[in-house]
């Protein structure tokens, strides 16, 4: 789990600047808040005595508990990825309109350069 927050961590600081909207930085957030209280658990579990280990493992089983937290762990990741992928779509939706916008331009240039009439059709259907 170590290394794959770690790749997570690495992958999020180069994304950061690319995904600066509010809602990313609330998946990014919560997935170092996280990580940092996976982190925490695990020192202090290794801090402790032998004994103290022994009895914490039979109070409360590690595979529970850790389960439960990669779990948590892996969802946030899933979540911050679903609203990169969802905030790729809106900017690729955003870039193929205006790339139809300058396809209409030039289209419109390339028929005044031909010699076509250059007629506004939206312009004369609001006057209709």
């Amino acid at each position: 789990m170590l290394s794959k927050l770690q790749e997570q961590y690495s992958r999020i600081r180069r994304l950061e600047s690319v995904y600066a909207k509010a809602d990313i930085k609330q998946h990014i957030a919560l997935v170092y808040k996280l990580g940092i209280e996976f982190t925490n658990e695990a020192a202090l579990y290794y801090s402790r005595g032998t004994f103290k280990r022994f009895l914490y493992l039979l109070t409360r089983p590690p595979s529970i508990a850790l389960e439960i937290k990669v779990g948590e762990i892996e969802k946030a990741i899933k979540d911050l990825e679903d609203e990169m992928n969802t905030q790729d779509r809106i900017r690729l939706k955003s870039v193929e309109a205006k790339l139809d916008d300058v396809q209409d331009e030039l289209t419109l240039l390339q028929d005044s350069v031909d010699g076509k009439p250059n007629i506004n059709y939206q312009l004369f259907s609001t006057f209709v």
